[in-house]
C-alpha cells in the first residue's frame, strides 16, 4: 500500500514540476493572481482586536453580564469620569468648565465630553431641577433682598454695594434675617482671607454669590466653600482595530 501511494505522490509531483517548467509566465501569474486575492481577503476578513475583554468567551457569566451592561448603558461604556476640587463652588465650576473645553479641543481623542452643570440648558433652567419647597424658600429670600438687589442694578459699584449693606445693617427688620446674616459671614471670611498675618500677604477668596442666594445660610455656605466638587464626563474615542486603541 505505503509503495502504490508513493508512486502516486511522485507522478503527481513529477506532472506539477513538468508544468512550471513548461510554461513558467503562467506559473508566475497565477501565483501572482492567487497572492493579491489572498491579499484582500486578509485586508477585509482578517481584523485585530485590542480588546482584553474580548479574549475571553462570551457565554462566561461575567462576559454576559457586561455585555448586557453595555447594551443597557451604551453612554457609559469606556467612560472616565474625572472629579474637579476646588474651594468653593464657584472656582470649581469655573475649573471644570475649562477643563471641559479643554478636552472637546483635542481633535479626535474623545468622542463626547460632558459636564452637565455647564450646559446651557441646566443654566437656563435650573430652577425646574428644584424641589418645591425649595423654590418657595428661594422665591421668598429674592423678594427680601429685591429693594437691594434693585439699587445693585441702577446702580453696580462698591460704593453702592457697601451703602446697601449699611442700610441693611441699620434695619432691624433685616438684620434678623438669615440671608443678611450670611452675606456678613461671607464678607468677614473674605476680607479674613484677604487680610495679611502670620507672615503671609494674603489671598483673594471671593464671595460666591450664587450660593450665598441658594443657600440663605451661613453654614450651607461654608459647608459648599470647602467640598466644592463637580464631576467632568469623559468618552475616548478608542479603535479596537488597532494595536494601541487610544491611539
Amino acid at each position: 500500500m505505503k509503495p502504490q501511494r508513493s508512486a502516486i505522490a511522485f507522478r503527481i509531483v513529477d506532472a506539477w514540476v513538468s508544468l512550471v517548467i513548461g510554461a513558467p509566465l503562467a506559473t508566475v501569474a497565477v501565483f501572482a493572481l492567487v497572492t493579491a486575492g489572498l491579499g484582500v481577503y486578509a485586508a477585509t476578513n482578517l481584523k485585530i482586536n485590542a480588546s482584553t475583554a474580548d479574549m475571553f468567551r462570551a457565554d462566561l457569566e461575567w462576559r454576559r453580564n457586561t455585555i448586557a451592561l453595555r447594551e443597557a448603558f451604551p453612554n457609559a461604556d469606556d467612560e472616565l469620569v474625572i472629579v474637579v476640587e476646588g474651594p468653593d463652588d464657584r472656582s470649581t465650576l469655573d475649573a471644570a468648565a475649562e477643563l471641559a473645553d479643554a478636552l472637546r479641543a483635542l481633535d479626535g481623542v474623545f468622542q463626547e465630553v460632558r459636564f452637565l452643570q455647564g450646559e446651557p440648558f441646566f443654566a437656563d433652567h435650573a430652577l425646574l431641577f428644584m424641589e418645591p419647597d425649595e423654590l418657595a424658600a428661594l422665591e421668598n429670600r429674592l423678594t427680601t433682598m429685591q429693594p437691594f438687589l434693585g439699587r445693585l442694578v441702577i446702580e453696580p459699584g462698591l460704593a453702592t454695594f457697601v451703602d446697601t449693606v449699611a442700610l441693611a445693617s441699620g434695619m432691624e427688620a433685616m438684620r434678623t434675617q438669615p440671608e443678611v446674616s450670611a452675606l456678613y459671614a461671607e464678607l468677614a471670611n473674605a476680607v479674613e482671607a484677604a487680610a495679611p498675618g502670620d507672615g503671609s500677604s494674603g489671598s483673594a477668596r471671593p464671595i460666591d454669590w450664587t450660593a450665598l442666594v441658594l443657600s440663605g445660610d451661613t453654614s450651607a455656605t461654608s459647608e459648599a466653600s470647602e467640598t466644592g466638587r463637580v464631576v467632568v464626563r469623559a468618552v475616548p474615542a478608542l479603535c479596537f482595530d488597532s494595536i494601541t486603541p487610544g491611539g
